[in-house]
Formats: structure tokens, C-alpha cells, sequence
């Protein structure tokens, strides 16, 4: 109203001086900043106009989102990082228990292997490695059609494939003839090898020599 009056043409001194105004005080947040002028300093009630959006005001929705998806995220993370250190934990007790049964198979002093369902080596104690003159990295994941002249063609035969085809053991006596040229008397003891799924995995083969009793029993 003032500035219309202003605008008509109306003289200052018959324009009434207003004491107190109805209108809310507002101030311009930019002209404020170049002037040096703090917001403590406003009459109460006062409202800044022009002033920057803090982030907490910009929008409550996507401020609670934010907030939400970070707890969500962190709970996720920590469950993420126990996870993982719980199956470092089952890894290396695995890893443990692997050793153990190393250390146990090679201090059997009997010669122990097994196989996989296609016939291929899987594992062998250091009484095989002794008794074959072979070295365990040289048979591994092989046949026996690949390893000629080692004698470990001798430990094949029908029973391998029935016990490939229908789960069971078999035990037998055998004559074979390692790289050295003696002549041993052995009995094979051979069983299939189930896994978890119930499926047959391979064979394991033990290979008791009892050609001193057989030489002592002759010469009676």
C-alpha cells in the first residue's frame, strides 16, 4: 500500500508514519551475507528468504531413505564379512583334516590308492610310492594304459569295473610283478567309493604283499 501511494503521487509528509506493521519481516538471505549481518540479530519471527536448502530440509523422504539404506547396507556388510570368516574357518579346519588324513595314509606301511570313476589315479600313500618305485605326481589323474612299464597295469582287471558299475568290495589274492622283477604275493582288498550324493566316486585299493608267508608256508 505504501509504495502505490508512493506511486500515485502522494506527498511524503501526508503519508502516516506505520509504527508496527501486520506483514511478517522478511529478509534477503543473499543481501544479509553481503552485509555482514547475522540471523541472531533479526526481530523475532522473522523469515529469510533466498537462503540455501539445508540437506536434512531438501526432501524427509529421501533423507529417511538414504538413512535407511545405509543401516540396511552396513547389517549387510557385517553379515557379509562373517560370512566370509566363518568359511575361512570351515576352510581350514577342511584343510586341517586333509592334512591329517595325509599324515595318516602315509604312515600306513601298507600300499593304498584310489581311482575315480574313470579309472584315474586320485591319490596313493608313500608305501605305494615305495613299492611301485614311482612317485605320486607321476600317476596322479592318469590310467594305467598311461603308465607303461610301471607294473600298475597289473592291479587292473574285471574287478575294477564291477565295482564301477554296482557299489560293493572285493577281496582277492593276486600275483604281480613290480619294476624290480620279484615276484610278490599280494591280496587286494577293493571297495567303491561313495560320495556325498550317493553317487560312485571311484574305487580305493589296499594291497597286502604277504610273499614271505607265502615263501615260508612253500618251504615246509
Amino acid at each position: 500500500k505504501l509504495a502505490l501511494q508512493v506511486l500515485d503521487g502522494t506527498q511524503p509528509h501526508d503519508i502516516p508514519i506505520i509504527m508496527r506493521s501486520e506483514e511478517q519481516w522478511k529478509f534477503d538471505y543473499t543481501e544479509m551475507k553481503r552485509l555482514h549481518i547475522s540471523e541472531h540479530l533479526l526481530p523475532k519471527g522473522a523469515t529469510i528468504i533466498n537462503a540455501p536448502s539445508r540437506f536434512y530440509e531438501l526432501n524427509k523422504q529421501v533423507f529417511w531413505t538414504i538413512i535407511v539404506s545405509l543401516v540396511i547396507l552396513t547389517v549387510t556388510l557385517v553379515m557379509l564379512v562373517m560370512n566370509i570368516l566363518e568359511k575361512r574357518s570351515v576352510e581350514q579346519k577342511i584343510k586341517d583334516q586333509l592334512s591329517f588324513l595325509r599324515l595318516l595314509m602315509d604312515t600306513i606301511p601298507i600300499p593304498i590308492y584310489s581311482k575315480d570313476k574313470y579309472g584315474r589315479y586320485k591319490e596313493c600313500n608313500v608305501a605305494f610310492e615305495r613299492f611301485f618305485n614311482v612317485a605320486r605326481e607321476e600317476i596322479l589323474n592318469r590310467n594305467e594304459w598311461q603308465l607303461q612299464g610301471m607294473g600298475l597295469s597289473q592291479l587292473h582287471d574285471s574287478v575294477d569295473s564291477a565295482l564301477l558299475r554296482e557299489p560293493g568290495v572285493a577281496i582277492y589274492e593276486q600275483t604281480i610283478t613290480p619294476p624290480n622283477g620279484q615276484l610278490h604275493n599280494i591280496i587286494l582288498h577293493k571297495a567303491t567309493n561313495i560320495n556325498a550324493r550317493s553317487e560312485i566316486a571311484g574305487l580305493v585299493g589296499i594291497i597286502f604283499d604277504f610273499t614271505d608267508r607265502k615263501k615260508a608256508e612253500d618251504s615246509l
